[in-house]
């Protein structure tokens, strides 16, 4: 029996995991899509190193990088629409770059 209930809460929390796995791609991608064209980022490369990501990876997948790791680390995400949540990280990406980035 405990075995059984043990197995259960075990699935409950991997399907708890993959669902807010789901829901950072979701959010990041449509995060990622407004901040670029906001900000207007070119595709080239060298932002990776402002917001401590892979260099290798361009400024879109740079920022997209750099989106999925902040939605992570946000507690009770749910809590936040998702204009809320692109505000508060745009505006916080915004304090990475030097201002030249966004001319």
């Amino acid at each position: 029996m405990i075995n059984h209930l043990s197995s259960n809460m075990l699935l409950t929390d991997v399907l708890k995991d993959m669902k807010d796995h789901q829901e950072v791609i979701r959010l990041s991608s449509k995060i990622t899509k407004r901040v670029i064209k906001e900000l207007q980022i070119q595709r080239g490369f060298g932002m990776g190193m402002f917001l401590e990501v892979p260099n290798y990876l361009n400024n879109h997948e740079a920022v997209l990088t750099w989106v999925k790791e902040q939605l992570h680390q946000i507690k009770d995400r749910q809590l936040y629409d998702d204009d809320s949540l692109y505000l508060a990280l745009r505006d916080d990406l915004v304090t990475h770059l030097p201002s030249h980035e966004l001319d």
